[in-house]
């Protein structure tokens, strides 16, 4: 995979059976050419072409279409997918504006940390933004922190009111708290390096740093070597 969160080569074709597909990969492209608010204009994209099944006339999936196009990884796919549908604002005409639809400042959630509320749902996170229980400026870990909390509270109230339940169900049910943070883990470790890899190539294309080729090549040598661990 290319050391971006999308990469699309001169010659791949754009153009579908589906008109709608045509347009939406082609704003998807033209969101790719710049970084900041258009990461989240991409997800929401990318949310679009999955809920309305659009790449159906030429894929038999959504992640085909996200690989084939984009060599966007299946995961990071349905990862900018779900952030895409519920945490993207949208203006009247129904297009992405680029800023997270939770209250905020000047300063908005990055994909990254929109990406560990998403478990949570949009609903629970409003609220949270607007009690003040997190907020922008907070750190992806401080927002995992939150999540965890929660996710314990539930946990604790739905226990409280399955007593009823058997021996195998309750087994089921802790195998499955017990390998949910790892998999979490990983997924918002894998957002969090395709997020460093683009804004390495927003560095790249700036004139200020046309001087750091061998810097820039030695870092895409060790992000790629991280890659792998995926």
């Amino acid at each position: 995979m290319a050391n971006e969160i999308i990469s699309i080569s001169n010659d791949t074709n754009l153009s579908f059976t589906s008109k709608k597909l045509t347009s939406a990969t082609r704003h998807i492209a033209n969101y790719y050419t710049a970084a900041g608010k258009n990461v989240l204009k991409i997800a929401a994209e990318l949310a679009r072409v999955n809920s309305e099944n659009l790449y159906a006339d030429d894929f038999g999936k959504f992640e085909e279409y996200t690989e084939q196009v984009f060599n966007l990884k299946k995961a990071m796919a349905y990862h900018y997918s779900a952030i895409g549908k519920d945490f993207v604002a949208r203006n009247e005409k129904g297009n992405p504006t680029g800023e997270s639809v939770l209250p905020h400042n000047t300063v908005d959630y990055t994909v990254t940390k929109l990406a560990v509320l998403v478990p949570v749902g949009v609903e629970t996170a409003t609220e949270w933004a607007n009690e003040g229980k997190i907020s922008p400026e907070m750190t992806v870990k401080e927002l995992k922190q939150v999540v965890a909390d929660w996710k314990e509270e539930n946990t604790v109230d739905t226990e409280a009111t399955e007593q009823g339940s058997n021996e195998g169900t309750a087994k089921a049910e802790t195998t499955e708290a017990m390998n949910a943070p790892a998999e979490e883990v990983q997924d918002a470790a894998e957002v969090a390096l395709q997020n460093m890899l683009q804004a390495l190539t927003t560095l790249k294309s700036d004139e200020r740093f046309k001087d750091c080729g061998e810097q820039f090549k030695a870092i895409e040598k060790a992000m790629k070597e991280i890659e792998t661990k995926f």
